[in-house]
């Protein structure tokens, strides 16, 4: 007898499309798309990231950002309100740029502590150097110095014999004639005696060029300055009407 294999039947599965879920991104995370300007979707989600709440302004009344995208620095208000001190002599404790801020070390306020200053009241004056200025209290019973002055007592007197000056301050002597306009670097300035020297390789046969504190308008130890040279009545070169070097 044959024998007759029988072939089995192919099972034929159904073929099952995956099922794929779209998700929306978590709502803390989720950002519209830029218009125009091309990417301020992404701004917005930086800014969402970043806890931005809509561009408010940063404490301590320094500034804001402004509607155009640029930094607004508030004008500093002077508050008397807690009353006025009178006037003192400090030293200035130290001082943040990046804030516009610092502090006077005073004895006689030492029970108020440190006093406050605005780099609108700061008038080119450096930390470490001794000021004269006005106390007053602010509405949250703090100190606060205006009216910043020099607190060095007789500088014209001590710095006579260098340069001619006389109790009423520096005195531009030109009586040895009037060199022009030139550019060197502030290379010493002693605060105590009040006088400095500027180094100029346009006049290097005079040597260094005398730098009297009257003169030096808040610039500083190392910086390039504009000035005009004069030679005094004892054929030394002094700088006056100081200005920015840089181009």
């Amino acid at each position: 007898m044959a024998i007759i294999k029988a072939t089995p039947k192919a099972v034929i599965k159904p073929s099952v499309k995956p099922t794929i879920k779209k998700t929306s991104p978590p709502s803390s995370i989720r950002y519209s798309k830029g218009g125009k300007g091309g990417g301020g979707g992404q701004l917005q989600l930086l800014a969402q990231l970043l806890g931005g709440g809509g561009g408010g302004g940063f404490g301590g009344g320094g500034g804001s950002w402004g509607g155009k995208g640029g930094w607004q620095q508030n004008k500093f208000k002077i508050d008397k309100s807690g009353g006025e001190l009178g006037e003192f002599t400090g030293t200035i404790k130290s001082f943040n740029w990046k804030t516009n801020y610092g502090f006077i070390e005073c004895e006689e306020l030492a029970e108020y502590g440190d006093v406050f200053l605005h780099g609108d009241m700061k008038k080119g004056y450096q930390q470490g150097q001794t000021v004269k200025f006005d106390g007053v209290v602010n509405k949250e019973g703090k100190p606060v110095a205006i009216n910043l002055k020099s607190g060095l007592k007789d500088t014209g007197a001590r710095s006579s014999s260098a340069s001619g000056s006389g109790p009423g301050g520096f005195k531009i002597d030109k009586s040895g004639g009037e060199l022009g306009e030139f550019i060197g670097t502030i290379k010493s300035f002693n605060w105590k005696t009040n006088y400095g020297f500027i180094e100029c390789p346009d006049l290097a046969e005079s040597g260094d060029v005398f730098l009297h504190g009257d003169m030096i308008k808040g610039y500083q130890q190392g910086q390039t300055v504009k000035f005009e040279a004069v030679v005094n009545k004892d054929g030394k070169a002094v700088a006056i009407n100081l200005k920015s070097g840089l181009k």
